[in-house]
């Protein structure tokens, strides 16, 4: 018998860590802040704390083969959402305050783990508001994590939820909803990716 045999099972997820680890370029600033610089971006490296937590939670219960509800902080904050999602095997894994790369970047300990039928992201907000990123680079990274959870679960479909809209960002709606635009012609061309808009709901006639 061939003790190495079991260990191919292991090559997705490596060539999957490679791929990340050779693109990305980190710096660590004197008060120990990294910062990660992927194809010109660069985001923080800032959610430690909540990685070890989401370890921390699935060591003590791992949970597998259900739905992962990930993103920014609109996630985070729902915090009534397995007993609005009840009966479904909902788990969340968003992280307050993050961008699109940083979902990608943190893909491997914040979604994999949970192997999830299903995957829910909200994520957007924190990236349009920056000037810098355009419609097209957030789409960008929508597409890399889509990609990098189907390096391992290609049985994985996928829910993206729409940029809300806020009083405190109103003057960049018109970006949000190109973004939203975007996001929703990207997932009709992929039968497993899938849209809901919220706006409707959010906002009447005036």
């Amino acid at each position: 018998m061939n003790n190495r045999a079991p260990l191919i099972f292991l090559l997705p997820f490596l060539f999957c860590q490679l791929a990340v680890a050779e693109d990305v370029q980190i710096t660590t600033a004197a008060d120990g802040t990294q910062t990660a610089t992927h194809e010109g971006r660069s985001f923080k490296l800032a959610f430690e704390s909540s990685m070890k937590r989401f370890e921390a939670e699935n060591a003590k219960d791992l949970r597998t083969g259900g739905v992962v509800f990930t993103g920014s902080s609109t996630f985070v904050r729902w915090e009534s959402l397995a007993e609005d999602m009840a009966p479904l095997p909902v788990i969340s894994r968003a992280f307050g305050g993050s961008t699109s790369p940083q979902l990608w970047y943190y893909a491997d300990r914040a979604v994999l783990p949970n192997k999830p039928k299903i995957v829910v992201a909200y994520i957007g907000d924190n990236d349009l508001v920056q000037p810098t990123v355009t419609v097209g680079n957030y789409l960008k990274y929508v597409r890399l994590f889509v990609e990098r959870v189907r390096a391992q679960l290609p049985e994985t479909r996928f829910v993206f939820v729409s940029s809300k809209p806020s009083v405190a960002r109103w003057k960049l709606w018109d970006k949000y909803l190109a973004a939203n635009k975007a996001l929703r012609e990207l997932c009709e061309t992929d039968p497993e990716l899938g849209y809901v808009d919220i706006t409707p709901t959010l906002l009447d006639a005036n």
